[in-house]
């Protein structure tokens, strides 16, 4: 048991769905030049896809339970957000005035898409039983 009650193989499939959610909706985010972000339409898209169906495999599977399936993965594009503030605003101070609800905005997205995924993974993993 890790902390609060999370086995350390759901940790390491949680971990592993929140990096491929991280990375997919980052990549996507991360070309689109500044001037162009548009929060939250810019993270509609692919990478927002793959995170919901990483939500979805893990809950499926049964590697990790649906809400924290949910909690975790949608966490990933608020960070991926929240990356990108770090690096835009040691670049340009003046840039990213509005951060805080960049990323809010980034985890309310994150997390319908998650939780869309965990849901569609628990049914599943119930019709597999």
């Amino acid at each position: 048991m890790i902390g609060d009650g999370v086995k350390r193989g759901e940790a390491f499939w949680l971990a592993v769905a929140f990096l491929v959610g991280f990375l997919a909706i980052g990549a996507a985010y991360w070309a689109v030049p500044y001037g162009k972000v548009q929060i939250p339409s810019t993270l509609f898209g692919l990478g927002l896809g793959i995170a919901a169906l990483a939500a979805l495999l893990v809950t499926a599977t049964r590697a990790a339970r649906a809400r924290l399936a949910a909690l975790v993965v949608g966490a990933s594009a608020p960070v991926a957000v929240m990356l990108r503030v770090m690096v835009d605003v040691a670049r340009d101070r003046t840039s990213h005035n509005l951060w805080p609800f960049e990323v809010v905005l980034a985890w309310g997205v994150g997390l319908m898409a998650s939780i869309l995924g965990a849901i569609i993974g628990a049914v599943i993993a119930r019709l597999r039983k």
